[in-house]
């Protein structure tokens, strides 16, 4: 009884595969090499069930269609089976792309790679035999004038014998290189391993029902959708490698030992590009600079492998060829001049050029390095090299900023400094703000603006906001603070760790362990705090009213201030920054700061001015109604002891001052 083909599978495979090449295509997934194969082996196994379908048809209508003939029957089942196999030696390669990466795997030795492909060889060969010496499958004609489709045993079971083997070395890699991949990566390119021995299973006792390839193109989707997919390795702003791709490969690079120079290229002035343009043009500036960049490699004759966006301004090149010094040098200029015509943006940054292998033993010391030169101001408008930046100080520091805040925590290296605020209507000090400090034993004095910013970045800033609040609580409870005549004392509160749960419980905590009078600390935060935490923010503060805190806001003027905000806030005090200060003598700032009085006095808020340091200075903010003056023509910010005799001499002897 002749079998009547099911070709229904065949067809929805054939579906499956053009929409996941429109995809694949539109996505703009095929510029990485690892997209490049997906979409070759796509191909062939669309090929191969386009020949399954016209083969089965063949065979069916054989007899019954008079341009069905035998050549075309025996060819196109031929060019299934071959094409088939094909398809399934490029998912190998694709599978060792995604995981030792070609580049790799090209190092290992000759026999190895014999032995991986081998097969591969013979069964392509067994398949071309087939049309002189039936090794695999024969095409019989019935005496009814129809024709017969007859696997031959031995040929057919090399066949099936290739598609184990290329299983089992496909799991083998998955395995090796498992930590390449997410849990959810994992399963779907594992997908293929149950898929296939489930087609081969069902088409090998029903032979009518060609499911075989509809399972290849179900393990194509779960592939696309997880490994293939935009979110995994395209940054949407640039149309390149993102960040999590960059980690991926740099684990590959770890993993194989593949030697590759890395070329980190930093803007520094990145976030001011969206500030002159909308989104929409400021992406455009991002995607041509890449094409720029990219036209750079080509035209050197050197080959990028990889570009990648690792976040805010940074960018990385992988380059496995030895003539790397000039497009670095030429990569430098480009950065340093306006790049994209059509735009005024001008990027100021610089270039570092490393070796993986040889600079770092793993890619966790390699992010750590690229961590600390973003921040690197030293280095900005440079071309450097990692030997020249590895042996710089403030690099040094940077990059052991973690063990430092550790040891000074610790060892009690960080010092609370306070800077004296004088109340003009009392004319004498009557606050101080306090400053945290850090004088480490191994590294001498850390600048704050290099570990609080780490410390903000890095979630280490609730531990140093920890250690001040509960040093100054222990000030502000001693005898000694009533004594000088002193209100109140100014601590900084990070927005960090205004999020944070625990903040009202460690609060809570210092309360009651010194019995603390919390109306004698004044809580200082920012305007510009992010407005996608604004309610979890401004729940943490007005909880912290509750329990008795004032508040003052600081850096007032150094950004676009929202009056809104500022008028629904607990705030008592405004400090109004030095930035403003700077150029208070211009006649547009003196017009914007009596403007700025004038709406801090409606709202019945007092005023503290920062960054004082000439007596012209402080009789202009005098005569526009200032409350607190702070800055260095009283004091600079100076240690406990200090402190208290500075006040014990100036609240006594005011003329020194006034």
């Amino acid at each position: 009884m002749l079998l009547t083909y099911i070709l229904s599978f065949d067809v929805a495979a054939i579906f499956i595969c053009g929409i996941t090449l429109y995809y694949i295509f539109s996505n703009g997934l095929h510029k990485r090499k690892s997209g490049r194969i997906f979409v070759v082996y796509i191909i062939f196994t669309l090929i191969a069930t386009i020949y399954d379908v016209i083969g089965s048809y063949a065979i069916d209508n054989y007899g019954l269609k008079s341009w069905i003939s035998l050549s075309i029957v025996r060819n196109s089942n031929m060019l299934d089976h071959l094409f088939r196999y094909i398809s399934i030696f490029f998912y190998l390669i694709y599978m060792i792309e995604i995981s030792l990466s070609l580049k790799s795997f090209n190092k290992k030795k000759l026999w190895f790679k014999i032995l991986v492909f081998l097969p591969f060889g013979i069964s392509f060969i067994i398949i071309l035999l087939n049309a002189r010496f039936n090794t695999v499958f024969e095409i019989v004609e019935l005496s009814n004038g129809r024709v017969e489709y007859v696997r031959e045993t031995i040929g057919i079971g090399i066949l099936y014998f290739v598609i184990v083997y290329a299983v089992a070395y496909i799991t083998y890699l998955l395995i090796k290189c498992r930590s390449f991949f997410s849990l959810k990566q994992l399963l779907s390119v594992i997908s293929i391993v149950p898929l296939t021995i489930f087609g081969l299973f069902v088409q090998y006792f029903k032979e009518n029902i060609l499911i075989e390839l509809f399972t290849q193109a179900l393990s194509m989707i779960l592939i696309v959708a997880s490994v293939e997919t935009i979110s995994e390795q395209i940054d949407p702003k640039s149309g390149i490698g993102n960040y999590r791709r960059f980690m991926v490969d740099l684990k590959r690079i770890y993993f194989t030992k593949y030697s590759q120079h890395i070329l980190i290229v930093k803007i520094k002035n990145y976030h001011e590009l969206y500030r002159m343009y909308d989104l929409k043009k400021a992406t455009a500036y991002l995607r041509e600079m890449v094409k720029i960049l990219t036209k750079e490699y080509k035209k050197l004759g050197v080959k990028a492998t990889d570009l990648y966006s690792l976040g805010n301004g940074v960018y990385a090149v992988l380059m496995n060829d030895k003539a790397v010094e000039g497009i670095t040098d030429s990569i430098h200029k480009k950065l340093n001049s306006e790049m994209v015509d059509g735009f005024d943006f001008k990027p100021v940054g610089g270039v570092c050029l490393m070796n993986c292998l040889e600079d770092f033993s793993s890619e966790h010391e390699l992010i750590a390095f690229i961590n600390a030169y973003k921040n690197l101001t030293k280095y900005d408008n440079k071309l450097a090299k990692y030997n020249e930046i590895k042996n710089d100080p403030t690099f040094i520091i940077e990059t052991n900023l973690d063990s430092i805040i550790d040891t000074g925590l610790q060892d009690r290296e960080f010092e609370v400094f306070y800077q004296p605020i004088y109340n003009i209507k009392e004319n004498r000090f009557t606050s101080a703000e306090a400053l945290v400090r850090l004088n480490s034993k191994k590294y001498g004095f850390i600048r704050p603006d290099m570990f609080i910013g780490y410390a903000e970045r890095n979630g280490r800033i609730g531990d140093i906001d920890n250690y001040v609040l509960e040093t100054v609580a222990a000030f502000v409870s001693g005898p000694d603070f009533l004594h000088l005549g002193l209100e109140y004392i100014e601590v900084n509160l990070s927005m960090a760790e205004c999020i944070d749960p625990l903040l009202i419980t460690r609060i809570e905590g210092i309360i009651k362990k010194y019995s603390l009078d919390t109306k004698r600390i004044n809580l200082e935060i920012t305007e510009s705090y992010d407005s996608s935490n604004r309610l979890a923010i401004e729940a943490t503060i007005m909880r912290l009213k509750e329990l008795g805190f004032v508040f003052s806001l600081d850096d007032y003027g150094t950004g676009y201030s929202n009056i809104e905000r500022f008028s629904k806030l607990p705030i008592s005090i405004v400090k109004i920054d030095k930035s403003l200060v700077d150029e208070a003598h211009t006649d547009s700032m003196k017009s914007v700061l009596n403007d700025t009085f004038k709406l801090i006095k409606d709202l019945k808020r007092e005023t503290v001015v920062e960054g004082i340091e000439e007596k012209e200075q402080l009789e202009q903010f005098k005569a526009l109604g200032a409350t607190y003056i702070q800055g260095y023509y009283f004091s600079k910010p100076i240690p406990h002891n200090e402190f208290i005799d500075f006040i014990k001499k100036n609240n006594v002897n005011m003329e020194v001052v006034s």
